[in-house]
């Protein structure tokens, strides 16, 4: 009856009758006011931690934050989790870690990030993504192959599973226009050191090509 609730946090207590996570779960997308979800580790064996996740991404709710860290989340090769945030929903963060999230799930997600100009934080460690996907969501962020192909990444999103190393990652302003800048400053000052910024311009800088 809390009507003025904006937050709902269950952690560390399991839940292994379906018919009470689902009542959980309806009372969450019906309440007027819940807008930011923690559910840790709290659905157990009996429970499908991916239909608990489906049952808020489909509720067209405008969530600001999803965690669901712990809950045996796999997507068994379906694409919910992408598909959502392709749309470009009001989410800013999702917490999906430790969970059973794979290679493909990450190449799909990465895919949609390129999509997506809300989501400030996706947390996907503790996942089985290898290097394979950890390259996928690097290159939503920065992909370097062209300056066409660095305009067209996701410059909003910071993302937890790939090492700090020497490419630009996103910062945590969110701030499209800065974000983009320093990928390209960074390319282009690359490519200078490398003594091909010539070659790859003239590859590049042809009429209506360049998204500079």
């Amino acid at each position: 009856n809390n009507r003025d609730l904006k937050e709902f946090f269950w952690m560390d207590n399991e839940i292994d009758d379906v018919g009470c996570a689902n009542d959980i779960v309806e009372a969450i997308i019906s309440h007027p006011s819940i807008n930011s979800i923690r559910l840790q580790k709290c659905f157990g064996s009996s429970v499908n931690g991916y239909n608990m996740l489906c049952s808020f991404l489909q509720s067209n709710k405008p969530f600001s934050h999803i965690s669901l860290e712990s809950n045996s989340i796999g997507t068994m090769s379906e694409t919910d989790i992408p598909d959502y945030l392709a749309t470009n929903p009001p989410l800013k963060h999702l917490c999906l870690s430790d969970n059973h999230l794979t290679d493909d799930d990450a190449i799909l997600i990465a895919d949609a990030l390129k999509q997506n100009t809300n989501l400030k934080y996706i947390r996907l460690a503790g996942n089985d993504i290898t290097e394979v996907g950890k390259l996928a969501l690097q290159k939503a962020i920065f992909d370097s192959t062209s300056f066409n192909s660095v305009a067209d990444c996701n410059h909003t999103c910071r993302i937890d599973v790939f090492d700090v190393n020497n490419t630009p990652k996103n910062l945590p302003c969110g701030d499209e226009k800065p974000n983009r800048a320093t990928k390209l400053f960074f390319l282009l000052k690359t490519r200078f050191e490398e003594k091909s910024l010539l070659h790859h311009l003239d590859l590049e800088f042809v009429e209506d090509a360049l998204k500079l």
